[in-house]
């Protein structure tokens, strides 16, 4: 696997954290509800609304401690011969300190160090610097390896940030997140690179057990400070067509474009 294809499913494994807490919540989606041991999805697509003929897609794996915490993750995707595999480490005020991502070579059953990523706060917790390398070791030793600054609220939860290259300083991404009052992400700007191109919108919106049901994704020419004209929307909705005894959804149904695409089935397993 190249550096470049890690890089891309390290930030788009960040940016999903944001739909929990960020201090912790490292699950991607609403946090089951109860005590969880862990909890396995599998996602499948179907081809222009065949809901027969679907295939795999991807599945992750989540292993929680006692404090609802992700400690272990996993990751298999479509098409590779690889699973990525990601520690998860807390500090005293259950704040993300570290995680390690290793990958899995699933032919060989090799497991290999791919990158370190490690946040570092300031005194009072509203803001933290993420450092990531590729090689596993302490120190930067690449031109690609990348620091994040995230400015956050009073709960952990993100603000505002920028990812730039170590080796040139040059921006990579910057995001800005607004909640609701239940502290839910309704909306996430989005532009790349220095002069912040191809700005996009992320709405939002959620049911009442906290779960997405439409997620409306725009994207506009111009730049960060000069937002032009919409070039195209997405729009993605979900229904949960089966539930748990705690409200916890265990098949999920993807539209896009009201257009049938995906289901993922999970399977959640309580601590005894």
């Amino acid at each position: 696997m190249t550096r470049q294809l890690l890089l891309i499913l390290v930030l788009s494994a960040f940016s999903t954290t944001v739909f929990g807490q960020f201090i912790g919540n490292s699950y991607w989606d609403s946090k089951p509800k109860g005590k969880i041991d862990s909890v396995v999805e599998t996602k499948y697509q179907f081809n222009d609304n065949d809901t027969t003929g679907r295939r795999f897609f991807d599945r992750f794996v989540y292993m929680f401690n006692a404090k609802g915490q992700v400690i272990k993750s996993t990751e298999h995707s479509m098409d590779n011969y690889f699973t990525l595999v990601t520690f998860y480490t807390y500090d005293d005020r259950d704040y993300i300190q570290q995680k390690q991502i290793d990958v899995k070579d699933d032919k060989t059953g090799t497991l290999d160090p791919s990158s370190m990523i490690f946040y570092t706060y300031t005194p009072n917790y509203q803001w933290v610097k993420v450092d990531r390398h590729w090689t596993g070791k302490t120190k930067p030793d690449s031109p690609t390896d990348f620091v994040e600054a995230i400015d956050l609220d009073q709960s952990g939860k993100a603000l505002k940030d920028s990812s730039f290259y170590i080796g040139t300083l040059q921006m990579i991404r910057r995001h800005n997140y607004n909640y609701n009052t239940k502290g839910n992400l309704v909306e996430l700007d989005d532009a790349e690179g220095n002069l912040g191109i191809l700005p996009s919108k992320t709405y939002l919106t959620y049911d009442d057990n906290q779960n997405i049901i439409k997620d409306e994704y725009m994207i506009h020419r111009g730049t960060y400070n000069n937002v032009k004209e919409l070039i195209r929307t997405y729009i993605r909705q979900y229904n949960y067509s089966k539930v748990d005894n705690n409200h916890n959804w265990l098949v999920k149904k993807e539209y896009v474009d009201g257009k049938f695409e995906s289901i993922t089935e999970r399977q959640i397993y309580y601590a005894k």
